[in-house]
């Protein structure tokens, strides 16, 4: 709605640490011609952490793009990833993951729960980077991971299909991360986002990826996170990524397959623009579901479809408190998913 400021931006970026400047440089030059308003690189935690320390102070434009530094860490197993914007100390791995989650809790820090239940076969032998402990209190879950959607149907007999046919092959969010997605938000309001999880590919892999199917820019125009902002990016970087970040804590946003079908002019909320998915919504008023080309809507109550209709628009008066949330396909795939819209659930 007119009220609010939309931006668009990808989570989950690796590039090789090592490169420091010339590899945000490279980041920040892909994301640009994708046409990208944010970015959050996500390093993860190098070895000599006082040689990189500044990455982490590293907030800044090039072009129209706002690049923000965070990082990924985990816990000595390899398991329970979990991403870290807005804190300036690196946090190596540790036996119990909940206690980085409380170091940074007080901290103004973003957490993300990344691919939760990420696992590939690439080498025949699987690989498994669970997330274990859901009563850990992080403050959001990557529900549609790029690289798994990919990765976890993938194995060495059917890479070539699989690698032609990407991104074509997306199977959307994993469903068993919806699942806890839904049954976390009966208990506290929790947001989801979209990452890519992409890294740059060593020299050798680049040579034989000829489609670029895993160039920065191509995967930078697939998976995105659509934020709807109360100001306007002011062009100050600082204060732009206080506003991305607050933005991404309240859940003022959908993720989306743009590569599909570009997303933009999606909302969902209330018709004249007082409350949209994140908000706490009001009895009595209509909520309004709106998509730029005609798909499959589903209007979500507590995990459970209670509307579906192939349509650009869909109109609701909610009577029965609850968690409400929108999925949206196009030609029967995944395309767009809206955060929660509260009603009385924590009131």
């Amino acid at each position: 709605m007119s009220r609010y400021y939309k931006i668009a931006g990808c989570i989950h970026i690796h590039f090789p640490i090592k490169f420091f400047e010339k590899g945000i440089k490279l980041v920040a030059e892909n994301a640009n011609r994708a046409g990208l308003d944010f970015a959050i690189l996500t390093s993860h935690v190098p070895e000599k952490e006082n040689k990189y320390k500044e990455i982490l102070n590293f907030n800044s434009y090039y072009g129209k793009t706002l690049i923000i530094s965070g990082q990924e860490t985990n816990d000595i197993r390899k398991k329970n990833h979990l991403i870290i914007v807005g804190e300036k100390e690196w946090y190596r791995k540790k036996e119990n993951i909940q206690e980085i989650i409380y170091k940074v809790k007080n901290k103004n820090a973003f957490t993300i729960v990344a691919h939760p239940f990420g696992e590939h076969r690439l080498s025949l032998k699987k690989k498994n980077y669970e997330w274990e402990n859901w009563e850990n209190e992080f403050d959001c879950v990557e529900v549609w991971s790029l690289l798994f959607d990919w990765a976890t149907f993938t194995n060495p007999f059917n890479l070539p299909f699989r690698y032609f046919t990407f991104p074509d092959n997306l199977n959307g969010p994993d469903k068993r991360a919806v699942l806890m997605w839904d049954s976390i938000s009966n208990k506290r309001k929790i947001p989801a986002i979209a990452g890519l999880d992409i890294h740059l590919l060593p020299p050798i892999l680049r040579f034989f990826d000829i489609k670029k199917n895993f160039l920065y820019e191509t995967t930078f125009k697939i998976l995105r996170n659509h934020l709807f902002l109360k100001e306007n990016l002011s062009g100050n970087s600082l204060d732009d990524v206080k506003r991305i970040f607050e933005c991404l804590k309240r859940g003022n946003l959908y993720f989306s397959n743009d590569y599909l079908k570009n997303s933009d002019g999606f909302y969902f909320g209330e018709e004249n623009g007082d409350f949209l998915m994140g908000d706490e919504g009001q009895f009595g008023k209509k909520i309004i579901i709106e998509t730029p080309f005609k798909g499959e809507i589903k209007l979500i109550k507590n995990g459970k479809v209670i509307v579906r209709k192939n349509d650009k628009f869909l109109e609701y008066f909610v009577e029965e408190k609850g968690n409400y949330r929108v999925e949206v396909y196009f030609n029967n795939k995944p395309w767009i998913f809206s955060n929660f819209l509260y009603f009385g659930s924590f009131c």
